[in-house]
């Protein structure tokens, strides 16, 4: 672990009073304090969008992001908080997008987290295209956690393919969720593909129910051992670190693309020198978000759109 600030979250529940996440505006700081103070410089406030229950427009994130980022600054807590969405999947997506009920990244407009049905694979080949054509990537969020994919890993494969990037939960890699997500997690960083490692955290909070009911906290120190015990230090930084700020810093070249078919050929493990180890020196470097990344000069195998 380091004392500069570098890691990066993608996907967070950080905004008081939006959705399943924190209430008040008190908690939300209190998440803040937490992510501060494992080493994360930069969070993308995601709360779930296009779900009728939270109504949540792209209005209400700029506005929470704005008095959030005050009420750190106020507080003097040293996090970058970015406008996002946690966007589920439904039948007008595309004008969601146009008309400011669904948000990407960063708001970079290049990136999209989509977050799928928890049952079920629907069949989203012909999205992913129509966002391709707007120049947007989709990236599914916890994937791992939807049975049918535990049953056909080879469907994550497909998408992968068809241009998605998958965005896995660090708790899973905990055990969190239990065994079949934590197995599914596994099984697609030791495939070359996981992407990006996220909390989905929703709370600060401890409480006495399991683990995988309590509002999920921030738990990048214990993700990041995690990580460099499965696969190394390297990928646990590419996945916790240089990913996600090349994601919200829509620098696609310093990602490194998936090895095509790593799942259809059946569950095995594969090196994880490739593709998730880049060959590539690291210099320290400000990428536009600034500060807080450590930035990777890469020499890529294949690079996303």
């Amino acid at each position: 672990m380091t004392d500069d600030p570098s890691f990066v979250d993608i996907h967070a529940h950080l905004l008081p009073g939006l959705d399943d996440g924190p209430a008040t505006l008190a908690e939300s700081l209190h998440m803040c304090e937490l992510y501060a103070e494992q080493g994360v410089g930069a969070v993308v406030a995601t709360p779930h969008m296009c779900v009728p229950a939270f109504n949540v427009t792209a209005e209400d994130v700029r506005g929470g992001v704005r008095l959030l980022a005050e009420a750190c600054r106020i507080h003097h807590i040293a996090l970058d908080i970015l406008p996002g969405g946690d966007v589920r999947l439904c039948p007008d997506l595309l004008e969601a997008l146009e008309d400011g009920r669904a948000l990407t990244l960063a708001e970079v407009g290049r990136y999209l987290l989509l977050e799928l049905p928890p049952q079920g694979l629907p069949q989203i080949e012909g999205l992913v295209g129509d966002l391709a054509m707007r120049g947007i990537t989709p990236i599914l969020s916890h994937p791992e956690r939807n049975p049918e994919f535990a049953r056909k890993p080879e469907r994550l494969a497909q998408l992968v393919e068809c241009g998605c990037l998958l965005q896995i939960t660090g708790a899973s890699f905990l055990g969190e969720f239990g065994s079949g997500p934590k197995r599914l997690a596994e099984h697609l960083l030791q495939a070359g593909l996981a992407h990006v490692v996220a909390s989905d955290a929703h709370s600060g909070l401890r409480s006495r129910l399991p683990r995988h009911r309590q509002g999920r906290r921030p738990e990048f120190p214990e993700v990041f051992e995690r990580l460099v015990a499965i696969a190394g230090e390297d990928v646990a930084w590419q996945l916790l670190s240089v990913n996600p700020g090349a994601l919200v810093a829509a620098c696609p070249e310093a990602l490194e693309g998936p090895r095509p078919g790593a799942l259809s050929a059946g569950p095995r493990r594969t090196d994880l020198s490739s593709p998730l180890r880049p060959r590539r020196r690291v210099r320290q470097g400000r990428t536009p978000l600034g500060r807080w990344t450590s930035l990777a000069v890469v020499t890529p195998r294949q690079t996303f759109p």
